[in-house]
């Protein structure tokens, strides 16, 4: 895993640098994560762990760096695999039961 950090590591500096506030990556430079075998739910775990982000996985853009709740909650999660299901699917009128912190003891 230390290759894939160290390549993580740098796309990180080349699209993010210092901006801590919320940002954009497109696909197209996903895309350069996936050729080198990289998946984006390890880049978004990547964040997490290394630089304790939390992500905010929505159906719903968000606009001029502000999150909005029209329910004055607002859910993020630790994990890139609930942030993309969340994006995915917004789990209203279902209860899909995931957690939006998971804390994995060793």
């Amino acid at each position: 895993m230390a290759e894939n950090e160290t390549k993580i590591e740098s796309f990180y500096k080349k699209y993010l640098g210092s901006n801590k506030e919320s940002f954009k990556i497109s696909l197209e430079a996903l895309g350069e994560l996936k050729k080198e075998g990289i998946t984006t739910e390890q880049f978004l775990d990547y964040l997490c762990q290394k630089h304790g982000l939390l992500l905010h996985g929505s159906i719903h853009e968000i606009k001029h760096n502000k999150i909005k709740s029209g329910y004055n909650k607002i859910f993020a999660s630790n994990l890139g695999v609930i942030a993309i299901e969340r994006s995915l699917y917004s789990n209203v009128g279902v209860n899909l039961q995931y957690p939006y912190c998971v804390c994995r003891k060793k």
